[in-house]
C-alpha cells in the first residue's frame, strides 16, 4: 500500500482526510474494496490531532499528485482556458504527446475526446491528441475503470497550482534540482 505518513492520508490543504477511494492519489496504487476498519479509525485519529487538533502538517500536502512522470501516466495540464485532462503516449526532450479524455459525470468516469479546439492535427493522430511540456503536468491516479481516484477539490487544485509555478518547482525536485 506504500502509507508512511499522515498527510498522504490528508486532502491538498489537509482540511480534511481522504477516502478509501481517493487513498492512490497520495501512495500512487490502486487500491480494491471496501476501506478497512483500520483506516478509518486511522482517519478519526488524524482528524482529532491534526485537523480539529492543535498538530499542523506540511500545506500544500506534498504528496497530493506526487510521482515521476513516465508514459502511460495520467496527467492534468491547467491550458490556456480549460483544463487538460490525459494519458500520456510518449514523451521526449522535456515534451509529452497524450491523448485527450474528458470527464463523463460525478463518478469522474473517463471517456476518450473524440475531437476538440486541443488536438494538435500536426501530430497525425486519430484521436484527440496534444503536446505539453512536461514541466506544466501532474499526475492524477486512474484505475482500470477509468475513474479518477483522486478528490475532486484536490483535483482543482492541482491544476491551480501551475499558476502559481508550484508545478515547475515539484518537478525540478524530482529530477534532482533542489532549490
Amino acid at each position: 500500500m506504500n502509507l508512511k505518513y499522515i498527510e498522504q492520508c490528508t486532502k491538498r490543504d489537509n482540511s480534511a482526510t481522504l477516502k478509501w477511494f481517493n487513498l492512490p492519489q497520495t501512495t500512487l496504487r490502486v487500491i480494491k474494496g471496501k476501506g478497512p476498519k483500520w483506516y478509518r479509525e486511522l482517519r478519526n485519529e488524524i482528524e482529532e490531532k491534526y485537523i480539529r487538533g492543535s498538530e499542523t502538517l506540511i500545506t500544500p500536502n506534498p504528496w497530493t499528485s506526487k510521482g515521476i512522470l513516465s508514459k502511460m501516466n495520467w496527467i492534468v495540464e491547467k491550458a490556456i482556458n480549460r483544463n487538460f485532462l490525459g494519458r500520456i503516449i510518449l514523451i521526449k526532450n522535456n515534451m509529452a504527446v497524450a491523448n485527450h479524455w474528458i470527464i463523463q459525470n460525478l463518478n469522474h468516469q473517463l471517456a476518450p475526446c473524440k475531437d476538440c479546439y486541443q488536438n494538435n492535427t500536426s501530430l497525425g493522430k486519430v484521436k484527440c491528441t496534444k503536446k505539453i511540456k512536461t514541466n506544466n503536468v501532474r499526475i492524477v491516479k486512474v484505475d482500470r475503470k477509468k475513474r479518477i481516484r483522486m478528490d475532486p477539490k484536490d483535483l482543482k487544485q492541482v491544476q491551480r497550482s501551475y499558476e502559481k509555478g508550484e508545478c515547475k518547482k515539484i518537478y525540478n525536485n524530482k529530477k534532482g534540482n533542489h532549490d
